[in-house]
């Protein structure tokens, strides 16, 4: 049974260091390709951006560096995101980051992502690895 790669720091290749710290995320839609139970699913992906140093919120603050968008992520706060210039990424730009494949800069030079990118088939899930990790 296929499961996310919910990377932790020196393993898989992920970066060893605290990349995320200072960071504060709020998360928004669903992560089936984590695991079908939703909770369960979210509560992965904030384990895995706490291991590397992040914060995750419930909801915005002042403090909200990145909204973390799932599959059918509600539009509001993808609105809210955007109006308070808070970066909107999906999981796998996030799982680049952490493998050290991607930078924060390339991340800002790339296509923005809207409401209608976590629609349907219009959504990029995050990498799976078989055999692996939490489920």
């Amino acid at each position: 049974d296929p499961s996310l790669a919910i990377h932790a720091r020196g393993e898989n290749g992920a970066v060893d260091e605290k990349i995320l710290k200072g960071m504060v995320f709020t998360i928004t839609g669903l992560f089936e390709e984590v695991h079908e139970n939703s909770a369960a699913a979210t509560a992965a992906v904030k384990r895995m951006i706490q291991s590397f140093g992040g914060k995750v919120l419930e909801s915005f603050s002042k403090n909200t560096t990145y909204l973390l968008a799932g599959k059918n992520a509600a539009s509001g706060k993808i609105k809210d995101a955007m109006k308070r210039s808070v970066e909107v990424i999906n999981l796998r730009r996030l799982q680049k980051l952490l493998l050290g494949h991607l930078t924060f800069d390339e991340m800002k030079e790339l296509r923005k992502l809207t409401r209608n990118s976590f629609v349907g088939d219009a959504y990029e899930p995050g990498f799976i690895l078989h055999n692996h990790m939490e489920s």
